[in-house]
C-alpha cells in the first residue's frame, strides 16, 4: 500500500462499516472528520467563553448586579481580570469574588450616575455631589462636558430643564394642509 493510503486508513480507525477499510469511502469520511475537527476547534473557544460569562453572571447576580454592569464597572475600576479567572473565582473562591464585586461596586457609581443634560445648546454632566471629586480626573480630559455638582432636588431640576429644552428644540413635523380637508365632513 502507498503511504497516503496507509495514512488515510490509519486516521479512519474506529469508523463503522466500510468507512474504516475501503479507501475511497475512508478518504471522504476522514476529510469530513477533519473539517468538523477544524470547525469545532473554533467553536470550543466560543463555548468556553459563553460558559465563563454565564458563571460570572450567576455569581454577580447574587451580589445585586448584572454581568454587563459588572464588567463595565470593572473596566472603570481598572481591574484587569479575564472572564476565565473571574469564572474560576466565582465558582471556587466566593469570598475573593465578593471582594472583587465590592471594589467594582464602590468605583462604578461615579461614572454610572452621569446624566447628560441639555440646556441652551451646551452639554452638561450632572454628577452626584459625593462622587464629584472622583469624577474630576475623568471629566478634565473631555472637552465637551462641563461638570456640575448636583444632588437630590437640584439634580431632578436639571434633568427636568434638560427634558423641557429637548422637547422645545426637537423639530416638529410640519402640518399637512390636507389634514383639515380630510377631517371636514362633506
Amino acid at each position: 500500500m502507498r503511504s497516503k493510503t496507509k495514512k488515510v486508513l490509519k486516521m479512519a480507525k474506529g469508523y463503522r462499516g466500510r468507512g474504516k477499510n475501503c479507501v475511497s469511502i475512508a478518504t471522504r469520511r476522514v476529510q469530513k472528520g477533519l473539517e468538523h475537527a477544524y470547525k469545532h476547534r473554533k467553536q470550543k473557544k466560543r463555548d468556553f467563553r459563553s460558559m465563563w460569562i454565564q458563571s460570572v453572571n450567576a455569581g454577580v447576580r447574587e451580589h445585586g448586579l448584572n454581568y454587563s454592569r459588572f464588567v463595565n464597572q470593572l473596566n472603570i475600576s481598572g481591574i484587569d481580570l479575564n472572564r476565565k479567572s473571574l469564572s474560576a473565582l466565582a465558582q471556587t473562591e466566593p469570598f475573593s469574588f465578593r471582594a472583587v464585586v465590592e471594589i467594582a461596586k464602590q468605583n462604578g457609581p461615579a461614572l454610572e450616575s452621569i446624566k447628560k443634560v441639555y440646556e441652551t445648546g451646551q452639554q452638561y454632566v450632572a454628577v452626584p455631589r459625593e462622587h464629584f471629586a472622583d469624577m474630576e480626573p475623568y471629566l478634565a480630559n473631555t472637552k465637551q462636558f462641563t461638570p456640575v455638582p448636583l444632588e437630590g432636588k437640584e439634580l431632578e431640576e436639571w434633568l427636568k430643564k434638560g427634558q423641557d429644552w429637548a422637547e422645545k428644540n426637537t423639530e416638529k413635523e410640519p402640518e399637512d394642509p390636507f389634514d383639515d380637508y380630510l377631517k371636514e365632513d362633506p
